[in-house]
């Protein structure tokens, strides 16, 4: 017939039997897994953690700068007074994203730093996590502070009602707050605390940014496809190097038929057998006067030792890696560069075989990808900043 899958009998299909359910269950069930693995690649491997921060580099730079453009049009100015209003605010919010103190709740980072961290929270949780807390501190002009929180802070609590995933919504899926783990004190133990998605007047009070399909409701890894690649490339060096060091260590085999005792005591001069002659003690002393006579001597860094005629001595050149592991190799960086989101040259910095057009054409390909995540992932973060700061200026 014409339809689909119709070689179900397939033994390739016979075992394969995926659950066909919504996004976010599938989501809720390899979140762990995923965002531990993640961070453990992101932490030992040095290819995944330097593509990751060239595509953090890529997206934000040293941080997102602010583009002022207020609606003229609507608050009955001219154009003069809307550029002097941007140019007045943009100068503003520069030089309170520049400083720690009153952008970082914890008084440590700058926007763009916090941002950069958001980034990474997106690449291992595929969520980033943060709230937007107003308290006192009498070394800051303004108020308003941003609290970056790891991304599995959020609970996965469910109750089948209105929490999915620790977030409890509306029937439409709109977020009324999120249950995080938090630690409100220096020695405090972390407690669950529910906060509301936003305070009474409709103020943001918790930053929850990630990118996912129809009724996603916590964000996953985007290297989750990439975790099992990693893996086999890791082991594929692994391997190839133990392969390498045994071959190194193991690198002279002796063929002979005489016992092992005397083979070893041919391979050693006189000095080291203690004795005054040349000869072997006990087997084929009728040839004695030939080992006397054939002797090669090199110094103590290197020798040659006469051997039984008949005897070789063999050197071991190393195989490994074998012919097929460049090319094997580069096939799961090449995975591993495109689920990153950047093109092999730049996640290995390997440009050989590569021309001055190829490369143009790769990252023509992959800046689409850095320019949608610097709008949906990057400056929403700067953005919710931005109009909390915004709006304690005015007021």
């Amino acid at each position: 017939g014409s339809f689909y899958m119709r070689d179900q009998h397939s033994p390739f299909f016979h075992s394969w039997t995926p659950a066909l359910r919504d996004q976010r269950e599938d989501v809720r069930a390899g979140y762990w897994s995923a965002a531990a693995r993640a961070i453990d690649t992101l932490h030992n491997s040095g290819w995944l953690a330097g593509g990751i921060e060239q595509a953090c580099i890529n997206m934000i730079g040293d941080g997102l700068r602010l583009a002022a453009k207020p609606d003229a049009d609507a608050l009955g100015w001219t154009k003069d007074e809307s550029d002097k209003w941007a140019r007045n605010v943009e100068r503003r919010f520069d030089a309170h994203a520049s400083n720690p103190i009153e952008v970082d709740a914890a008084g440590k980072q700058t926007l763009g730093q916090l941002t950069r961290a958001g980034l990474n929270s997106f690449f291992s949780h595929g969520e980033v996590l943060g709230l937007l807390p107003r308290p006192r501190n009498p070394f800051a002009k303004t108020r308003v502070k941003l609290k970056m929180l790891p991304a599995h802070k959020l609970l996965q609590e469910s109750n089948n009602i209105d929490t999915y995933q620790g977030v409890r919504m509306t029937a439409w899926g709109f977020p009324l707050s999120y249950k995080v783990m938090l630690r409100l004190h220096q020695w405090d133990t972390e407690f669950p605390h529910e906060i509301p998605a936003r305070d009474g007047i409709g103020r943001k009070q918790v930053l929850h940014v990630f990118d996912g399909l129809a009724g996603q409701v916590r964000g996953i890894t985007p290297l989750a496809p990439a975790l099992k690649i990693v893996r086999q490339y890791d082991n594929l060096s692994d391997l190839t190097l133990q392969a390498a060091l045994i071959q190194t260590i193991f690198a002279a085999t002796l063929q002979s038929e005489a016992p092992t005792q005397d083979v070893l005591q041919a391979l050693q001069d006189d000095e080291e057998q203690g004795v005054g002659g040349g000869s072997l003690e006990g087997l084929l002393s009728a040839k004695g006067d030939w080992y006397e006579s054939t002797k090669i001597d090199l110094g103590r860094g290197g020798k040659i030792a006469h051997l039984f005629p008949g005897e070789e001595l063999k050197f071991n050149a190393s195989n490994s890696p074998n012919d097929n592991y460049e090319a094997f190799a580069k096939m799961l960086l090449r995975e591993i560069a495109r689920c990153v989101g950047t093109t092999y040259e730049t996640l290995t910095g390997d440009y050989s075989g590569a021309t001055y057009s190829s490369v143009r054409m790769a990252t023509s390909e992959t800046w689409p990808t850095t320019l949608y995540r610097r709008k949906h992932i990057a400056a929403p973060i700067c953005q919710a900043v931005y109009c909390a700061w915004l709006d304690e200026q005015i007021e």
